[in-house]
């Protein structure tokens, strides 16, 4: 399930930065510019939920410092979304 991942994929009229298609669950890493776009973030996150997608956002420094359990978290949902629940 892991090799579903696109990054840097378009999704009308946002390209997000990484998207698992058949999960519908997109991943976006926020650096410290998002603190300055947390409204635009709000709508962008707004738009994908009403297209089906959930959102899942990582800071740079919680990938860094929690590299396995942000994987964890993500690979949780995957199944989840994907496959329906895990037994």
């Amino acid at each position: 399930m892991r090799g579903g991942f696109r990054r840097q994929h378009p999704l009308h009229p946002f390209i997000v930065d990484f998207v698992h298609l058949k999960a519908k669950l997109v991943i976006e890493i926020d650096g410290f510019s998002h603190d300055l776009r947390q409204a635009y973030d709000a709508r962008r996150d707004s738009f994908l939920s009403k297209q089906g997608f959930k959102v899942l956002r990582f800071a740079n420094e919680e990938i860094l410092k929690n590299t396995e359990g942000v994987v964890e978290t993500i690979l949780l949902d995957v199944e989840k979304r994907a496959n329906g629940p895990l037994p």
